[in-house]
């Protein structure tokens, strides 16, 4: 852990460490273990913005964090519509009346069919960089954009803070992203962003539960049927909901309303099985 928080990478002594916020940390040596001691809140942060870059370094796949830049609603791009960007080549707002959710946002549309469109290929048409400036991604910040200014790079939606910063980025485009590409994984940890989860979901057509409100259970207390007018994208597959109440709250904190074991039959699962549900 210690040695992480300098951005290296050293072997550890299997009986030094301690658990720290629920998570074993373990230390190279006695002598690392004391200097961490002075000092946990502070290294455990500098460890945690410097890991992502170290598994990329060493070779390891790097896990996708999510971080998206939203409103205090949990609402992305100001409300703009991410498909317009590409089909009406302008930033256009969306109208509230139809949404969607993905990795942890609400995205509004100015029809059904871009919504549709959205939930079809959502990583093609959300933004990159979770909705940041790419000018500023490049720098190692984070800074807030201006929905009117983007541009679509190799079929990818970037955003930019100011015209000024759209400019920079435009002056050399292919170092400014890879310099984005490279800051963006440890700006994701340091400011709070989520690890991806791989998960086996049980859906059919890319509907999971069937169609049913996952939310439903919890707050209405018995199996209602989603409506496809509310839906949210996680995990790679649809959930519908019945209102716009429990897609918020899904929104909000999904894995608290995720069924277990993927929606797959949970007495299947304590035999090493896996087998369909009946909602």
């Amino acid at each position: 852990g210690y040695s992480a928080a300098r951005n290296v990478l050293k072997p550890v002594t299997a009986s030094v460490g301690s658990i720290i916020g629920g998570r074993l940390i373990l230390m190279h040596d006695e002598k690392t273990y004391d200097i961490w001691k002075q000092d946990i809140k502070g290294v455990l942060a500098k460890a945690d913005a410097n890991w992502p870059a170290l598994l990329s370094r060493h070779g390891a796949p790097l896990e996708p964090y999510v971080l998206v830049n939203k409103n205090e609603s949990g609402i992305a791009l100001q409300g703009y519509d991410p498909v317009a960007y590409y089909t009406l080549k302008r930033a256009t707002p969306g109208d509230p009346q139809y949404t969607t959710a993905f990795e942890d946002a609400i995205y509004q549309f100015v029809s059904a069919e871009h919504r549709d469109t959205f939930i079809k290929n959502p990583h093609r048409y959300a933004p990159m960089f979770g909705g940041y400036c790419g000018t500023a991604l490049s720098m190692n910040m984070l800074v807030e954009i201006t929905p009117s200014c983007f541009e679509i790079v190799d079929g990818h939606l970037v955003l930019f803070h100011t015209k000024e910063s759209m400019e920079a980025w435009n002056n050399d485009p292919d170092d400014a992203w890879v310099k984005a590409e490279a800051n963006w994984p440890a700006l994701a940890v340091r400011h709070g962003g989520t690890p991806g989860t791989k998960i086996l979901v049980n859906a059919d057509a890319g509907l999971a539960i069937r169609g049913y409100d996952p939310v439903a259970y919890f707050r209405q207390g018995e199996a209602t049927k989603g409506c496809a007018h509310f839906v949210s994208v996680q995990g790679g597959v649809i959930y519908q909901f019945a209102c716009a109440e429990n897609l918020a709250a899904f929104v909000q904190c999904p894995k608290k309303y995720t069924p277990a074991f993927g929606g797959h039959c949970g007495y299947a699962a304590s035999s090493n099985e896996l087998k369909d549900i009946d909602p």
